[in-house]
């Protein structure tokens, strides 16, 4: 499915502050949450989004569900890395969140995801990824966070997706763009985080 695919793109920007963040609505207790992590990785995690999808005219053309899941853990070459059900592989680094596939248990595709902790306007993979902002604060479904805006542009089509994570939580949000024939960019799909439950 194209919206799971976008999903493990704006998730792991491949496939997709300050240390603390505050809630209006916090369904996590202190103990369940790690702001030294930009996002949780435990067996079990999930992450539910509101998914829509739209035209270039900016009508809705469906609204959906999608879940996020860690379903296992593989160690390679020494390195803990959580297998998403999407099929990436993710850890976080004292750089932050790395993605990669597992192709016939060989990593490929690396890629640091989301740098954590970082300042507003720092770049890497070659100037495509940015820190937008290292300190926003964004309100979606599952409730009000301090967060990252990430912006990249790691696509064939050298449009940009963008995606809020919240140190500790995840991701927040995630926008996908296109360009129409005459050059006009459009968000495609957007996911706004609606729930999450830690598996351990």
């Amino acid at each position: 499915m194209k919206t799971k695919n976008n999903m493990i793109v704006m998730l792991f920007v491949l496939c997709l502050v300050d240390l603390s963040c505050t809630l209006d609505r916090n369904p996590l207790t202190p103990e369940a949450r790690d702001a030294s992590v930009i996002m949780p990785l435990e067996i079990g995690d999930r992450w539910i989004f509101d998914v829509t999808d739209f035209d270039s005219t900016c009508s809705v053309l469906k609204r959906f569900v999608d879940t996020l899941v860690i379903v296992g853990d593989k160690v390679i070459n020494g390195q803990r890395w959580y297998v998403t059900n999407e099929g990436c592989i993710v850890r976080n680094s004292p750089e932050g969140l790395w993605s990669a596939l597992l192709v016939d248990g060989e990593i490929s595709n690396l890629t640091l995801a989301a740098k954590y902790p970082g300042s507003t306007g720092e770049r890497w993979y070659y100037g495509y990824a940015t820190i937008v902002s290292a300190d926003m604060v964004l309100k979606v479904p599952y409730g009000e966070f301090h967060c990252y805006k990430y912006e990249d542009t790691m696509n064939l089509e050298d449009t940009p997706s963008v995606s809020y994570l919240a140190p500790g939580v995840g991701i927040l949000r995630a926008e996908y763009y296109r360009v129409t024939s005459d050059g006009r960019s459009y968000m495609y799909e957007v996911a706004e985080l609606k729930d999450v439950i830690m598996g351990s």
